[in-house]
């Protein structure tokens, strides 16, 4: 997980980020899968998640969200994830 982690946050910031607005894509979501550099971007979860796996079925997967610290936040009062830097009645839940 570490070793995902320092790859994909590494692709990120070199490669995919300088090529980004943050004003204009601020939380759309980045997928990279970590062995090939290959990556999607999208402005729903699902969508940009989608879109990677059908080029890439089993991804080494990284996600990151445009604008934010992390893509994702596990809320325990319902345990669920939820969408980080949504209000929550717009949240998509996942899982």
């Amino acid at each position: 997980m570490a070793e995902t982690r320092t790859r994909g946050k590494s692709i990120y910031e070199k490669e995919i980020l300088p090529s980004l607005d943050e004003k204009t894509d601020k939380g759309r979501f980045v997928f990279i899968d970590v062995d090939s550099g290959d990556y999607e971007i999208g402005g729903r979860y699902m969508e940009g998640l989608d879109n990677l796996l059908k080029r890439r079925p089993n991804p080494s997967l990284w996600t990151e969200r445009v604008g934010y610290d992390t893509p994702l936040i596990y809320d325990p009062n319902d345990y669920h994830f939820r969408l980080f830097g949504t209000p929550v009645e717009e949240d998509s839940k996942i899982g």
